[in-house]
């Protein structure tokens, strides 16, 4: 099992797989954020590609 490198992951991005992780609703998350939701999922997208390729 590789390392997980957190430093490739912005603040923004951690703040948002949290806020997930507690909420459980992207759109949720959006409002207490005040953040649109694509930018919502290109985080998503961000972390997915940074974790995924650590898993493998």
């Amino acid at each position: 099992m590789r390392q997980i490198d957190l430093d490739k992951l912005d603040l923004l991005t951690l703040t948002i797989l949290v806020s997930l992780y507690e909420n459980k609703s992207a759109t949720h998350v959006s409002r207490i954020l005040d953040v649109p939701a694509s930018k919502i999922s290109r985080c998503l997208q961000t972390a997915r590609s940074i974790l995924v390729m650590n898993s493998l």
